[in-house]
C-alpha cells in the first residue's frame, strides 16, 4: 500500500485525539498545573514510563527498550508520527507545507521516519545519521526510494571524529554532548567513535537545502556553527527540536545563533499551522517541542 501526502495526513488524523492534543498544546509550561494538564491529556505510552523511571528508578531496567525499527510498513509506520504531541504537529506542518521542489535535509535521521515522509513529496532528501545500528535500519527502510542521499556521519562544528554516547533505552536519544550524558549517566554506558562532517563542507558537492529538520539531542549549535557560511547566505526553513525543563540550556545555544542570523521563531499549533513566538516562550517550556525558524524577509511563496 503506497500512500501519498493526503493519505498520510488522513491516517495520522485518524489516530490522534484532537481535543487531548489541543489541551496539551495549551499547557507546555513548567508549572505544576501545566504538568497536571499534560499528564491528563497525553497518551499513557508517553508519560507513564517517564513517571515510573523518575520515581521508581530501580524499575528502570525492567522497562522495555525502544528497538531500532526494522522495515517500514505502511500505514503502521506513520503511527510513529501520531504520538507524542510534538511529533504530531511537526508531521502535520511538513505534510501541509513541503513542496515538490524542496531539498530536504534530515539531520539526526535515526531510522528515517521523516526521511521517508519527505521522500513522498520533495525533490531530494539528504539524511545524516552517525549511529551504526540506526543507520543500518535507515538503509533498509530507504531501499528502492529515489532521490535519497544517506550519510553515515554526524554534522558538527568541524571535520573529523567525535564520541557518541549511546542511550541504551532509546537509541534516538544518543548524543555527542558529554554534559548531556551527565544528566542521566546510567543510560549512557556505551561510547562509540563516529565520523563528523560539516554542513558547509557537504553543500560544496550537493544541493543546498531549502528545508532542514534538525534533531541531534542538544548538539544543534555545533551543526549551525559548522554551517555558518551557508546560513548567512541562504534562508532555509528550519524545524528544530527544543528541550524544556532542566535541559533547556542545550537548545537555547542554537536558538540564540538563529536569532543572531535574523531568524524568527514560530510555534506549531495542533493542526500544523504556525504562529510567531519568542525566546521567552521557549525559556518557559517544560516539555520537548519542535519549533520552526524562518528569516524575517523570507516567504515560502516567494
Amino acid at each position: 500500500m503506497e500512500m501519498g501526502r493526503e493519505d498520510i495526513l488522513s491516517y495520522i488524523d485518524s489516530k490522534v485525539n484532537q481535543r487531548q492534543l489541543e489541551t496539551f498544546c495549551k499547557h507546555e509550561g513548567s508549572g505544576i498545573l501545566d504538568k497536571a494538564f499534560r499528564f491528563i491529556s497525553a497518551a499513557p505510552r508517553d508519560y507513564i514510563p517517564i513517571l515510573i523511571t523518575k520515581f521508581f528508578k530501580p524499575l528502570k531496567g525492567f522497562l522495555p527498550s525502544r528497538p531500532d525499527i526494522p522495515l517500514f510498513v505502511e500505514p503502521e509506520v506513520w503511527d510513529e508520527l501520531a504520538s507524542p504531541p510534538h511529533e504530531v504537529r511537526l508531521a502535520r506542518f511538513f505534510l501541509k507545507n513541503l513542496k515538490e521542489a524542496d531539498i530536504f535535509y534530515d539531520i539526526g535521521a535515526n531510522y528515517g521516519v521523516y526521511t521517508r515522509l519527505a521522500s513522498k513529496i520533495c525533490k531530494e532528501v539528504h539524511s545524516f545519521e552517525p549511529l551504526p545500528s540506526a543507520f543500518s535500519s535507515l538503509e533498509e527502510n530507504m531501499k528502492g526510494v529515489r532521490g535519497i542521499f544517506l550519510n553515515e556521519i554526524a554534522l558538527g562544528e568541524k571535520l573529523g571524529e567525535s564520541t557518541v554516547y549511546v542511550n541504551k533505552v532509546d537509541s534516538g536519544s544518543s548524543t555527542m554532548l558529554q554534559e548531556r550524558k551527565g544528566f542521566d549517566p546510567e543510560n549512557f554506558q556505551e561510547e562509540i567513535k563516529v565520523k563528523v562532517g560539516t554542513l558547509d563542507g557537504y553543500i560544496t558537492s550537493h544541493s543546498k537545502p531549502t528545508v532542514v529538520k534538525m534533531d541531534v539531542e542538544g548538539a544543534e549549535s555545533l551543526v549551525i556553527s559548522g554551517g555558518m557560511k551557508f546560513f548567512r547566505e541562504n534562508s532555509p526553513v528550519i524545524a528544530m527540536e527544543v528541550w524544556g525543563g532542566k535541559w533547556k540550556h542545550f537548545p537555547l545555544r542554537a536558538v540564540s545563533l538563529f536569532l543572531d542570523l535574523g531568524y524568527e521563531i514560530f510555534a506549531i499549533d495542533a493542526d500544523g499551522s504556525i504562529k510567531k513566538t519568542n525566546e521567552k516562550f521557549i525559556r518557559s517550556l517544560g516539555v520537548i517541542d519542535n519549533f520552526i525558524f524562518k528569516r524575517k524577509e523570507y516567504s515560502r511563496d516567494e
